[in-house]
């Protein structure tokens, strides 16, 4: 009785196991048929004009003037021309 007992007991464990490891009993699970939707789904909301590469048009509405001194005053605020100073909290001498 033990022996039989302990011989059903290895068969289900090797049956759950083969089961887990490549899914014998079962195809395609939801999440397998749903893999990347997600992503794809935050990527499409993300997007605000699919068709913007496919247009070889400068955009309207920025002129190039007023887009140099944007970049021109960007790129000088990393320029480390301001002098750093030094603060105490505790305003000692």
């Amino acid at each position: 009785m033990g022996k039989r007992c302990l011989t059903i007991t290895i068969l289900i464990a090797i049956v759950f196991t083969l089961n887990g490891c490549n899914g014998l009993f079962w195809g395609k699970s939801e999440l397998d048929e749903n893999w990347g939707s997600s992503f794809q789904q935050a990527k499409s909301s993300q997007t605000l004009n699919p068709d913007a590469g496919k247009t070889i048009q400068p955009e309207k509405g920025y002129d190039g003037i007023a887009a140099e001194h944007t970049v021109h005053v960007y790129q000088n605020k990393f320029g480390g021309s301001e002098q750093k100073q030094t603060v105490n909290i505790l305003k000692l001498q």
